[in-house]
């Protein structure tokens, strides 16, 4: 039995969301808190938001900022007649990391347990998004980009800052990586330099990787057509060849693209220069 390229690009999806990432990055609480709770509803989403989950509404987040702030700043003042001096933009962080369909609000909340018990911080908000993700035009197929949000408050209930770039050197972070993906019974991802990208982004490179698959599944199909071999047949197959290397280049620059709109511009134009190649070469050889 013959496999397709579409039936290789479904298992090697599936192999690819058990593997864990997770990403944190500072965030403006407000934004993020209604956000999470899809009561700013963004306009990617490729489905309803009904099977989201979310353990704390907007209100009851922001009540919960405000009580940990405020305890917070409270004890440090009477611990030493000072007021805090860590800036506002440090104390909330945002984790987002991806998850499989599987997945439920538990498991989250049981990761957030762990990260609070090994480093101090404090959960506030914990949303899993079901709704974000891309449709394949050709297919019409939806692919979940499935991932979840965890809130964190850094100060200590003493006032303390739990997130000091001394106490999180590489190998600390590398550490957590393994923390997560232990806790969520997920495959421990390899070490790389790549940057997460937005859910803009991340769409537009899924679109444009998974049209170079395809065409390469058509190329890689008309191979098989081919019965005898002349020289002309011999160059074309040999140029096609290389085509397909140039593509799965391209789709390996695009998993590793870096968080920036210009290099990604600069790939799916290139991308497109490929393209334009094999439609002029196709279209010669069925002359």
């Amino acid at each position: 039995m013959t496999i397709t390229l579409q039936q290789k690009i479904k298992v090697k999806d599936k192999i690819m969301s058990d593997i864990a990432s997770f990403h944190i990055q500072k965030t403006n609480p407000a934004f993020a808190f209604l956000h999470n709770a899809r009561k700013i509803k963004p306009e990617y989403l490729i489905d309803t938001s009904k099977d989201n989950e979310c353990n704390n509404t907007e209100e009851a987040a922001l009540k919960r900022y405000l009580s940990l702030l405020n305890e917070a700043l409270s004890n440090y003042t009477k611990r030493t007649n000072q007021r805090i001096q860590v800036k506002d933009e440090k104390i909330v962080w945002e984790a987002v990391l991806n998850l499989t369909s599987e997945h439920t609000l538990k498991d989250v909340l049981r990761l957030a347990k762990v990260l609070e018990d090994t480093y101090g911080w404090q959960q506030i908000q914990v949303a899993i998004h079901r709704d974000e993700g891309y449709v394949d035009e050709i297919t019409g197929e939806r692919k979940y980009n499935y991932h979840a949000h965890i809130i964190f408050f850094m100060l200590s209930k003493e006032g303390i800052y739990m997130f000091k770039k001394r106490d999180f050197p590489r190998t600390k972070m590398s550490e957590m990586q393994t923390l997560v993906a232990n806790t969520l019974g997920m495959t421990r991802g390899k070490k790389s330099n790549k940057v997460r990208l937005s859910a803009a982004q991340y769409r537009q490179v899924a679109k444009e990787k998974f049209d170079l698959e395809f065409q390469i599944m058509c190329l890689t199909d008309d191979f098989d057509n081919i019965v005898s071999i002349t020289i002309q047949e011999q160059e074309q197959r040999l140029f096609l060849e290389e085509e397909i290397e140039r593509m799965k280049e391209k789709i390996r620059e695009l998993e590793n693209t870096q968080n920036s709109d210009d290099n990604i511009k600069s790939i799916l134009d290139e991308s497109n220069i490929v393209e334009q190649r094999l439609v002029n070469k196709i279209k010669y050889k069925e002359r």
